[in-house]
């Protein structure tokens, strides 16, 4: 679908139903850009929010259109959701809550299992190092086009998954594994006084 076409659905979408203003003024604005030429949202972030140095996400209209139309969520949109997190927390002063960019971490098939695992287990790594200190650690995770969130609880040693689909726990057991085996390392190296094997906990009651 053509960027113009895109900007113009949301745009139609926005004056058909009682949306916020805010809203508006997006679908406005991206039907500006679009009659520049232009397809993207840029996102500007800082070392400290993802520790890969200072970047930008990119966020395209395509992508706006099908969350607005509940087709599917990119995992750049989580990620730009989770720095508007951060900032809300850097807001109310709480430093007790990190994050893993789920931009970085995610499922592919792309790649040979063996590659993605090696990856998966230095990225998560590094968010853990990085995020020592912190109290909790989140981890929006998807595989098969669902998204679930794992909880890092750092201090009781706990990882509680939010899975509003009841998707089998067998489908994202590759990733509890990584996690697990970092933790393991982790812990030696950084956390002494937490325990291993992380103690996991489902719930699948998470608002849908």
């Amino acid at each position: 679908m053509e960027h113009q076409a895109i900007a113009a659905s949301l745009s139609a979408s926005a004056c058909c139903c009682s949306c916020s203003l805010p809203f508006h003024w997006c679908c406005s604005s991206i039907l500006k850009a679009c009659g520049r030429g232009e397809e993207w949202i840029f996102v500007r972030f800082r070392d400290h929010h993802y520790f890969r140095g200072d970047d930008i996400l990119h966020i395209s209209f395509e992508e706006l259109h099908q969350l607005y139309h509940m087709d599917a969520l990119d995992k750049s949109i989580i990620s730009s959701f989770c720095l508007l997190q951060m900032s809300e927390l850097q807001r109310i002063q709480d430093t007790s809550v990190g994050f893993i960019d789920p931009y970085i971490v995610f499922k592919t098939d792309i790649i040979a299992k063996e590659q993605w695992v090696s990856e998966a287990q230095k990225n998560i790594m590094m968010f853990f190092m990085k995020q020592h200190d912190k109290t909790t650690i989140l981890f929006s995770y998807n595989f098969e086009f669902h998204w679930i969130l794992i909880v890092i609880d750092l201090n009781s040693s706990r990882l509680v998954i939010l899975n509003s689909l009841r998707k089998e726990r067998a489908l994202y057991q590759d990733m509890i594994d990584i996690i697990q085996g970092v933790w393991k390392e982790f812990i030696r190296q950084h956390r002494k006084d937490c325990k291993a094997p992380l103690n996991v906990v489902e719930i699948p009651w998470c608002l849908r």
